[in-house]
């Protein structure tokens, strides 16, 4: 920078001397010169503005935001059923094996003979099976009042080729005596009071495992029964129904079916056939679930119906409470294993008659909390030859003829409630009251028009059971020795049972029956068992 300075002064000297020089002598010339100048110059970058942040918001979405939500009606409902006092053999949990057999031996007054056995362990990865064995025998004060049930139940269950195969046998005996008769004015022997039935039932079902479009499970099966007094018959059972899967919605199914039946007794042959081609479709949609279907049924002598076969089920959003409204028909054989089941001192002739029955109901359904489930249903009846049993009046009454009313209406309610409590404690109570009207007969002989039962399951402490029983019957007629029509007394019967766990392998139980010794009569002319009571002891293994 000193350079510049100095050569700006050298140059401002000559400037100034050359002016002079013109003043003196304006004619004389001066000679050209050249003059360099020199800088020195030193780059610099200029610096950048410094940029403000200001925060500000980012600006509003105005579209409107749409949500879908697609959450199905979720009602549960818990159903408990009472149990017996006798236990059954059951597939033990996987998880904790404990012992898969016992075998329970009993006895008390009465000379009862009791004795159920169970055997689980017959089991691999694809197939498991269960063994039943039980046997009851009694005897009254009452001269012949003695009776006697075995049975043996054998079922089987086998998965391959993604299908689950499931057989079951069932072999039962069970032997009654006609002791319903004046002791004073007859005397007979045994054999011509004794009745014995034998069944033997077979039936084959195979299911697919793996979830498609189609859904089967075809069932075939036969049935031998027969008596001490040479009747005998034979059914033969068909069923393959199928469902196709639509969507989870909605499902389409067909159900043909066949029950092809002869019964012989020492008079005539008859055939008691039944066939039938269900079709109808499942849906659940919202709070709406149920079926709706036919069944177009052929039964004996060319006869043909229609049977409804629907349900509608409601549900109130947000609730537990499901209403239902439906129709069902059906049609009864009444076969001999039937009606004798229902009344084992019926005579083994009678005329073979089916009875098509509908039922039109409304109901409902709910949970109070965690632990109380009920329902109740209201329903009319229709009947077409409604079976009832009348003592044989012209002989000694011991036992029972078959007769059909041709049309019978009546009106039903149904009603159960269940308290439980875990494991530990469970009350129940149920009732169905019926009333017969425009009956052609002056009553519905032996078919009561009032049922209630209770009962109660306990557990005080792991190692006890207690267990108990009520039972009301009512509006129950027969017919007496003058061919009029009789209401026989209320049944009333309580019962008990109780189960304690001596050591590992060893439980003792004690059961009773008929604790109030009531003598009452379920079949005109048949008195109850009286109190009876019985115990023995459980081996586990």
């Amino acid at each position: 920078m000193k350079g510049k300075y100095f050569v700006i002064s050298v140059l401002s000297c000559l400037c100034a001397f050359n002016a002079s020089a013109q003043t003196r002598n304006q004619d004389s010339l001066i000679g050209g010169a050249t003059f360099e100048i020199t800088q020195s110059y030193k780059p610099e970058v200029t610096q950048a503005p410094h940029p403000e942040f200001i925060p500000t918001l980012p600006p509003y979405d105005t579209t409107r935001p749409s949500f879908n939500y697609n959450v199905p009606q979720q009602t549960l409902f818990y159903r408990y059923s009472s149990q017996p006092l006798r236990p059954l053999a059951f597939d033990v949990d996987s998880a904790d094996e404990g012992f898969s057999n016992y075998i329970k031996l009993g006895g008390g007054n009465l000379s009862t003979i009791y004795l159920d056995a169970g055997i689980t362990a017959l089991k691999g990865i694809d197939y498991s099976t269960s063994i039943h064995l039980q046997h009851l025998s009694q005897k009254g004060s009452i001269s012949d009042q003695k009776s006697s049930l075995t049975g043996l139940d054998v079922a089987g269950t086998l998965h391959k080729l993604d299908r689950t195969f499931t057989a079951n046998l069932g072999i039962h005996r069970n032997q009654f005596h006609y002791y319903g008769y004046d002791h004073t004015l007859f005397n007979y022997n045994q054999s011509t009071v004794r009745q014995a039935f034998m069944d033997i039932d077979l039936d084959v079902t195979m299911q697919n495992d793996v979830a498609g479009d189609f859904d089967y499970k075809p069932t075939i099966g036969v049935s031998l029964y027969s008596d001490q007094f040479n009747a005998n018959e034979t059914t033969f059972k068909l069923a393959v129904p199928v469902t196709y899967n639509i969507d989870s919605s909605l499902q389409i199914y067909i159900t043909p079916g066949a029950n092809i039946t002869s019964f012989k007794n020492s008079i005539t042959t008859q055939s008691n056939n039944a066939y039938g081609v269900g079709v109808g479709l499942n849906f659940s949609k919202n709070i709406f679930t149920g079926h709706a279907g036919i069944t177009p049924t052929w039964g004996n002598n060319g006869n043909q119906y229609f049977l409804p076969d629907v349900e509608v089920a409601f549900t109130i959003p947000e609730t537990q409470f499901a209403f239902t409204v439906g129709a069902q028909g059906t049609l009864q054989q009444n076969t001999y294993k039937e009606l004798s089941t229902l009344n084992p001192f019926m005579y083994n002739t009678y005329t073979v008659t089916q009875t098509p029955a509908t039922e039109i109901f409304g109901g409902i359904k709910s949970n109070l909390g965690n632990n109380i489930t009920f329902s109740g249903k209201v329903s009319w009846w229709q009947f077409t030859n409604l079976p009832v049993f009348y003592n044989d009046t012209l002989t000694d009454k011991k036992q029972f003829i078959v007769v059909y009313d041709n049309k019978v209406n009546a009106l039903g309610l149904q009603a159960s409630i269940r308290y439980q409590a875990a494991q530990t404690f469970s009350l129940g109570f149920s009732g169905q009251w019926l009333n017969f009207y425009n009956k052609s007969l002056p009553q519905i002989w032996h078919r009561p028009g009032v049922r209630f039962t209770g009962d109660v399951a306990l557990q005080p402490f792991e190692k006890l059971t207690v267990t108990a029983y009520i039972s009301f019957i009512d509006e129950l007629y027969a017919l007496n020795n003058n061919n009029s029509t009789i209401k026989l007394n209320s049944i009333l019967d309580l019962g008990a049972g109780a189960e304690y766990e001596v050591i590992e392998r060893i439980n003792i139980f004690l059961n009773a029956n008929n604790l109030l010794n009531n003598n009452y009569q379920r079949w005109y002319g048949y008195n109850a068992y009286s109190m009876n009571i019985f115990g023995g002891v459980r081996l586990k293994f």
